[in-house]
């Protein structure tokens, strides 16, 4: 009666083989891991396309694995359901999964583990139904989560989104030519979401922020776009969409899963690659990424978004395009995993030895050892007590006292004190590797002491960097509030310089007013029929707009430092002048000049008109331009001035 329901909808035998494939994908998942820490550590250095192809590869020679081991537990199922596991009883003993050494009483034989590991499948094989049903429950709860994910997407792309400006689907056309990209993208705005994302396959969509296209520089949207294009370009939509569904298959598989986050990781560090040498500047692309590091996408994971995950900080993705390789590999907790991993494959391969090599050990009386449990310090009021099993099933048990053996029980027999030297050498390796292995822990321990303390600076760094954006974003603002008094202050003195313009020429300005005027009311009548078709496009320009204010109010600036400049380059050839002229004795001091005029065709001090020589002396000097004449008189305020001489002169 276990399996009546399943029965009726699927083979017991497809439930056997199916339980016995997720088990033995453990393991699996385990060899994945190891695979991939091995690639972190020895390509930490390489490209990251390159750490991504083989981790990628990784992932796929696991799916390939488990696949071969659901076909081999389908053939053998027959033979697995006919399985009888050997059960014993211990009715004067506890239960204890670590056996207890008491010298003279108890020794450990074969058939305690051969017990144990037949529980263990007979345990299994009975709740196989519950496994099998449990795993179909939530893998049935993800897809539905999956499938709710996708169909928001798809509303997504169809919901509340505007198509942008023109200037931005042509700069996406380029972009896209520019990375080779053939098939068509669409750009567009949508009210829903926070980051930039892709989305699609066969018609791939780019999604930003409604208004982000105008709210920041150019070089930084390039470099949103770009980065959306490098994961369009590598079909990157289509692998994560798969690697989502190897995820919601082998859910309980931690493995499996670390190996997809560091695909993930290597997937952003290679769209970050192809944009960053698309543009040709990283200074650009990383104030890109500075600008949305308060942006999290909380949307669908199996959309790609600019952001990336909260589990790849933005700090480690700027620090890795800066110095060109990866800024970390592998955390503490990795590290410490991969050599769990490392253990766990030896204690595999240990098993693993062929019968050639079981029978040379046996031949010379030094046993494999595949399971080994180790008690006590080996003082006298604590002996040190070993439970040791070799390759053929054959246990030992061992009680020493300073590294000297007391007693040894082979099998459950007692040997005599002449056989312990047979086993010396063996047991003299174990302790060497048991002193490896605490001072490898020991290692282990400073070096999560030294990353602690490393993630503690990267936090602080972090923290400054947060600073300095927010001081940034606030210095920004002063910047528009500037530019817009700069543009303000500018319209001002274009209407003084047209009010001054129109009352010395008022009739002659009049008459060109009233063409303009004619002219504005047959464009303004143009306007109002285009008028309809303008509102639409108004917010649009009037972004533009502001762009444009704010390069004219830093050209303003720039012209106002070339007036200040060129205001101290006439004050000193103002001085210069005065100095000459007092050299060449035309007045006693500074105090005794009132005014002097230099043209080009003479030259005037104090109301007296200079000689030829002096004329052609000041003029070769201080004239620069042929069509300006210098005063000096108190009319300026005893200032220096440049007049331009009209036709007449």
């Amino acid at each position: 009666m276990q399996f009546v329901f399943a029965t009726a909808i699927v083979s017991e035998r497809v439930i056997y083989a199916l339980s016995w494939t997720l088990l033995h994908s453990l393991w699996q998942g385990i060899v994945l891991a190891l695979v991939a820490g091995l690639i972190m550590l020895l390509c930490r250095k390489a490209k990251a396309s390159v750490r991504y192809n083989l981790l990628s590869g990784a992932l796929l020679l696991f799916v390939i694995g488990v696949g071969i081991s659901g076909l081999i537990q389908w053939q053998y199922q027959t033979e697995l359901l006919s399985h009888k596991p050997l059960v014993i009883n211990y009715p004067d003993q506890e239960a204890d999964p670590i056996a207890t050494f008491r010298v003279g009483e108890e020794v450990v034989a074969r058939v305690w583990a051969e017990s144990r590991m037949s529980t263990f499948v007979a345990f299994f094989n009975r709740y196989t139904f519950v496994i099998v049903a449990l795993w179909m429950l939530i893998l049935g709860i993800k897809s539905i989560r999956m499938g709710m994910d996708l169909w928001y997407l798809r509303r997504v792309c169809t919901y509340r989104t505007h198509v942008p400006n023109l200037y931005w689907r042509n700069r996406m056309e380029n972009l896209a030519e520019q990375l080779k990209i053939s098939i068509p993208v669409q750009l567009l705005e949508s009210e829903l979401i926070k980051s930039p994302s892709v989305i699609g396959f066969v018609k791939p969509i780019v999604l930003v922020p409604l208004g982000l296209l105008n709210s920041l520089p150019t070089e930084q949207v390039e470099a949103i776009l770009l980065h959306e294009l490098a994961h369009i370009r590598r079909n990157d939509y289509l692998i994560n969409f798969v690697q989502c569904l190897f995820e919601n298959v082998f859910f309980f598989n931690p493995g499996l899963l670390w190996v997809s986050q560091l695909i993930r990781k290597e997937r952003e560090n290679c769209c970050d690659d192809i944009a960053v040498a698309a543009m040709n500047s990283k200074t650009h692309y990383i104030n890109a990424l500075v600008a949305f590091q308060e942006f999290n996408l909380n949307a669908s994971k199996y959309a790609l978004a600019f952001a990336g995950q909260q589990k790849m900080p933005l700090l480690d993705r700027v620090k890795r395009i800066i110095n060109h390789h990866n800024y970390k590999t592998l955390s503490i907790m990795e590290k410490i995993s991969l050599l769990v991993s490392i253990l766990l494959i030896s204690t595999v391969s240990f098993l693993s030895l062929n019968q050639s090599q079981a029978q040379s050990i046996k031949e010379n009386h030094i046993p494999s050892f595949t399971n080994i449990n180790v008690s006590g310090n080996g003082t006298a009021g604590n002996p040190q007590i070993m439970f040791l099993q070799d390759a053929d099933g054959k246990t030992y048990s061992v009680k020493r006292v300073d590294k000297k053996i007391q007693e040894m029980y082979v099998n459950g027999e007692k040997l005599s004190e002449d056989k312990y030297s047979d086993y010396e050498a063996v047991i003299k390796e174990i302790d060497e590797q048991m002193e490896r292995d605490r001072a490898q822990a020991e290692e282990d321990r400073k070096q999560a002491e030294r990353d602690r303390e490393q993630a503690v600076k990267d936090r602080q760094q972090a923290d400054r960097d947060r600073e300095q954006a927010m001081r940034d974003q606030e210095q920004a603002k002063l910047d528009r509030e500037q530019a817009e008094k700069d543009r303000a202050q500018a319209e001002r003195d274009r209407e003084q310089a047209g009010r001054d313009k129109e009352r010395a020429t008022r009739d002659e300005a009049q008459s060109k007013l009233d063409r303009e005027q004619a002219i504005r009311d047959r464009q303004q009548a143009e306007r109002d029929r285009e008028q309809a078709e303008k509102d639409r496009l108004q917010a649009d320009r009037d972004r533009e707009q502001a762009g444009r204010d704010r390069a004219q109010a830093e050209l303003d600036r720039v012209q106002a430092e070339k007036d200040r400049k060129q205001a101290e380059e006439d004050r000193k050839m103002s001085l210069s002048m005065v100095n000459d002229m007092i050299s060449d004795k035309l007045f006693k001091d500074k105090n005794a000049l009132n005014t002097f005029r230099l043209t080009n065709e003479e030259f005037w001090v104090n109301g007296v008109k200079q000689s030829a020589e002096l004329h052609a002396k000041y003029k070769t000097k201080y004239i620069k331009h042929a069509n300006y004449q210098i005063n000096y008189g108190s009319s300026h305020g005893n200032g220096l001035w440049f007049t331009k001489r009209s036709s007449k002169e």
